[in-house]
């Protein structure tokens, strides 16, 4: 829901470095500041960012979440929905 913090997580290797997208129902890429560093993994391997929404599109939008360690990089994508 538009302004609701929500918390953007996501399971990796330990020590990986993480960045995160967000692209809104209407397709726009989030520019939110919450979202725009770069997070290490814990030693659990967890990453996590805190995020609000500011789309008023209702719809289904994406993330996703890209890590990069020891030369590999991998990401997953997941879907949201705003009402």
């Amino acid at each position: 829901h538009e302004g609701t913090e929500t918390t953007i997580s996501a399971g990796t290797s330990p020590g990986a470095s993480c960045t995160v997208k967000v692209v809104y129902p209407s397709g726009t890429v989030s520019a939110s500041a919450g979202i725009k560093t770069t997070q290490t993994a814990s030693s659990s391997g967890m990453v996590a960012w805190m995020w609000k929404p500011s789309s008023t599109k209702s719809g289904t939008g994406s993330v996703t979440v890209t890590c990069s360690a020891g030369g590999n990089t991998a990401s997953g994508t997941a879907a949201f929905t705003l009402s």
